[in-house]
């Protein structure tokens, strides 16, 4: 089946595409104005990135405990992969997740995602972990989907340290698909530049609206299929802002899929 075939189809020209600020503004605006929380957009983008990971890897198999792999980072980026991990689940998935920290860490929203998570059962790893360099690898061998949720918009110059450590483990394991959320890892949101170590993604989900660095510059071959979410923005933030959204950008699915202007 091609999945791409389940999301409607929008051409890159009828929407908007903004800068890594203008979202903050975006998002700034929809929690102090329209009341939004933090929890939940991030709820709205862990379903519908759940929704494309289901989508990719096919029905849950139960021999098959760790087709799916969760890779969270720090931030609203990594809550919202955590939030999918929890719907995956739900749905009869066994996802593992791997932090690229220790769970305290963790945003305020994204922690809420990993106690929830917790409570269910689900136990993550991280870097430093005293399992980490022993299970890790068998992760990446065994995952036929990687859900890469490491690294938001706000990222500034090459990624450092752990972050860096996860993704060349997962370039070189060369996973089946990989699904990143907003911007693959290692992309810079504001350039479009990609860096030596940067996720190559099959697909990416990004969210609200699209941004310019995905559709600008050398991203295209690391993003992938370039799909856009819904995550809840009223259309009257648009407006103020003086972004010319469609108001029906969504009114098939809260899925669709953006294809380059023609």
């Amino acid at each position: 089946m091609d999945q791409l075939a389940l999301y409607p189809l929008r051409a890159t020209l009828e929407i908007p595409a903004i800068s890594a600020d203008e979202m903050r503004e975006v998002d700034r605006v929809a929690v102090e104005d329209a009341g939004l929380s933090l929890l939940q957009m991030m709820e709205n983008a862990g379903r519908s990135l759940a929704l494309i990971a289901r989508d990719y890897t096919g029905p849950p198999d139960p021999e098959l405990g760790g087709q799916l792999l969760i890779l969270a980072g720090r931030g609203n980026n990594g809550g919202g992969a955590l939030a999918a991990a929890r719907h995956l689940r739900n749905w009869g998935y066994a996802p593992q997740v791997v932090l690229s920290g220790p769970p305290g860490q963790l945003g305020e929203a994204g922690a809420v995602q990993h106690h929830i998570l917790h409570k269910d059962g689900l136990r993550a790893t991280w870097p430093g972990a005293t399992e980490f360099d022993e299970h890790f690898p068998a992760m990446l061998a065994g995952a036929t989907t990687v859900i890469d949720g490491l690294v938001g918009y706000g990222l500034r110059g090459p990624l450092q340290g752990d972050v860096a450590l996860i993704v060349d483990a997962l370039l070189e394991a060369a996973a089946p698909i990989v699904i990143s959320l907003d911007v693959p890892s290692g992309v810079e949101m504001a350039s479009g530049d990609v860096y030596s170590t940067a996720v190559v993604a099959t697909a990416t989900l990004t969210l609200a609206l699209p941004k310019t660095g995905l559709i600008e510059g050398d991203a295209a071959a690391a993003v992938g299929e370039l799909l856009l979410g819904d995550i809840g923005i009223p259309n009257y933030i648009y407006d103020r802002l003086n972004l010319p959204v469609p108001p029906n950008l969504f009114a098939e699915g809260p899925i669709v899929r953006l294809i380059p202007d023609s």
